[in-house]
């Protein structure tokens, strides 16, 4: 998302020819774009409760009009089970935040 880009200030025409090098087999460019610090801002790693807190503060500060997921992990199921949980936390921490 474009916020998301301008927050970590990367050029979208860099992002553009590292997708395109990365469809044609080339991942250097890409690597030298995604540093740890740029993957550390775009994973979200931890419990289904602690991604859920992560999501509720990225969301009050963000305001976006959609939330996506990319499921990391062998177990799909599992994934989707830990993303649902996620998500309920990340609810139920937005609704006692309005509350107080």
């Amino acid at each position: 998302p474009d916020a998301v880009r301008d927050r970590l200030e990367l050029d979208l025409g860099a992002l553009q020819a590292a997708a395109a090098a990365l469809r044609g087999g080339d991942a250097e460019p890409a690597r030298r774009i995604v540093t740890d610090e740029v993957l550390q801002d775009v994973l979200l790693l931890g419990s289904p409760a602690e991604v859920g807190s992560t999501l509720a503060d990225l969301v009050e500060a963000y305001r976006p009009a959609s939330i996506g997921l990319a499921l990391l992990q062998a177990d799909l199921h599992g994934g989707i089970t830990a993303a649902s949980e996620a998500f309920a936390a990340m609810t139920a921490e937005l609704a006692a935040r309005s509350e107080g």
